[in-house]
C-alpha cells in the first residue's frame, strides 16, 4: 500500500513537472507582454522581401530553400498576423500554434532566432531590427563588435567583426561554430551606403586559415548609433547542411 502511493506521489510529480515545462516553453507569443515591444515580433513565418520596409522595424525571414520547393509549410503558423518575441534579453524557445518550435535570442535593438517545422530537417532564419538610418552611422573612428552565433535553435560559435567608420571596411573572426565545422575563419567584408532605399547593408566573406572560401554574411546594423550588428551567416557547403542556415547578434563593446 506505501509502494503504492510512493508510485502514484511519483507520478503526479512527474506529471506536473512536465506540465511546467511545456508551459515554460509555450509563452502563448501570440499575446505581446507588457514588457515587449510592439516592434519585437514577426508577421507570420514566411519569405520576407528586404526591399519593402515596414514601418516600425526591418524584418528579415529567410525561408529554407528546400521548403520553398517541396517542403511542408503549417499554414497556421505561415499565415500568423504576429508572434511576439516575450522574454528579457538572451536565448528563448517557444511552441508556435502549427506546431513548430522557434528558438529566438533578444538584444537591446534586435531578435535573431530560427523556426523548425519538427516534420523535416529544414529550418529557416529571422531577424527583426531597430535598423540604423544611414546618417546616424558614425563617419569616423572605429569599433569592435562580438556577439554569439544561433544554429539549429542554439548557441554555436562567436563572432567578432572590427568595423572601420571611415573606410567602412570591416574584418573580423567566426570560431567554434559546428557550422563551419569548428574551424576559425576570418572574415574580410565592407558596409554599403543605398541612398535609393534608405539603407546600409553589411557583406563579407568568411576564409579559412588557407585562403579558402568557406561562406558569407549579409547583415546590417542596429539601435540609434550602430550600437548591435545582426545578420545571417552562409556556408559555401550548405547542401551538407540540408541548406539550414545560422544567424547572429554581435553588439558594441
Amino acid at each position: 500500500m506505501v509502494a503504492l502511493l510512493i508510485e502514484r506521489q511519483a507520478l503526479t510529480i512527474s506529471r506536473l513537472y512536465q506540465k511546467q515545462i511545456l508551459n515554460n516553453n509555450n509563452t502563448n507569443n501570440q499575446n505581446r507582454n507588457s514588457s515587449t515591444a510592439e516592434w519585437r515580433r514577426i508577421d507570420g513565418f514566411k519569405q520576407t522581401n528586404d526591399l519593402v520596409k515596414q514601418p516600425d522595424a526591418f524584418r528579415h525571414y529567410s525561408e529554407n530553400i528546400n521548403t520553398s520547393f517541396n517542403g511542408v509549410r503549417h499554414q497556421e503558423d505561415y499565415n500568423l498576423s504576429a508572434f511576439y518575441f516575450n522574454g528579457g534579453k538572451g536565448l528563448h524557445s517557444a511552441t508556435t500554434p502549427g506546431g513548430g518550435k522557434v528558438d529566438y535570442y533578444n538584444m537591446s535593438y534586435a531578435t535573431f532566432g530560427n523556426y523548425k517545422r519538427l516534420v523535416n530537417n529544414f529550418d529557416d532564419v529571422f531577424y527583426v531590427i531597430q535598423e540604423t538610418k544611414p546618417q546616424d552611422i558614425p563617419i569616423s573612428g572605429s569599433a569592435n563588435y562580438v556577439g554569439s552565433i544561433l544554429y539549429r535553435g542554439t548557441e554555436d560559435g562567436k563572432i567578432s567583426l572590427n568595423v572601420d567608420y571611415s573606410t567602412r571596411d570591416i574584418t573580423g573572426s567566426v570560431e567554434n561554430s559546428s557550422f563551419y565545422d569548428n574551424e576559425k575563419l576570418r572574415l574580410k567584408g565592407f558596409s554599403f551606403n543605398d541612398q535609393i532605399f534608405n539603407k546600409t547593408t553589411i557583406s563579407g566573406t568568411l576564409f579559412s586559415e588557407g585562403n579558402e572560401n568557406k561562406g558569407n554574411l549579409n547583415a546590417r546594423f542596429a539601435g540609434p548609433h550602430a550600437e548591435e550588428i545582426v545578420g545571417e551567416l552562409h556556408n559555401r557547403n550548405s547542401r551538407e547542411q540540408d541548406y539550414n542556415n545560422a544567424v547572429f547578434g554581435a553588439a558594441k563593446q
